[in-house]
């Protein structure tokens, strides 16, 4: 597939990144053998601290979305935030107004159709319902994976 000369270094990265990453099996070890196995400890809700951070520091453009968003949302975990207050707490317009199309494009194409980082829900559709617009959040464990990889 022809690439634009200006992509081609993006594109070297991301390849060395993929070639570097291995999929492998989630390790069952566990540090309390009282509790039998259990994930590996930098596994939270399917995601590994690599993969995570391959997704939010690679040279795609969803990927400065993403720090922004996550660095906001783990500021209160398991609070929903509304697109409009992300869009005023990040500056980022209408990036975070697409960034459910964006993340689902991405995920598909590069990491096997993981599920999103983040939870996303309709505003009437919370258990509390809100207003018509997109609200996301993250839970307190993808936050503190989030403090730790992103130091």
């Amino acid at each position: 597939m022809p690439v634009p000369d200006e992509h081609v270094p993006a594109v070297y990265r991301l390849l060395a990144n993929l070639a570097s990453t291995s999929v492998s099996a989630p390790s069952t070890k566990n540090p309390d053998p009282d509790l039998g196995p259990g994930p590996d400890l930098d596994e939270v809700e399917g995601w590994s601290d690599p993969d995570l951070r391959s997704f939010a520091f690679s040279a795609m453009q969803i990927a400065q979305t993403a720090r922004c968003v996550f660095d906001v949302l783990a500021a209160s975990p398991a609070e929903w935030m509304s697109t409009s207050d992300l869009v005023d707490a990040t500056g980022l317009g209408s990036k975070i107004k697409n960034m459910p199309t964006q993340f689902t494009r991405t995920l598909n194409a590069r990491y096997n159709g993981k599920p999103s980082p983040l939870e996303h829900r309709w505003g009437t559709n919370l258990d509390v319902p809100r207003d018509d617009q997109m609200y996301y959040r993250v839970t307190p464990a993808r936050a503190e994976q989030w403090l730790r990889i992103a130091k």
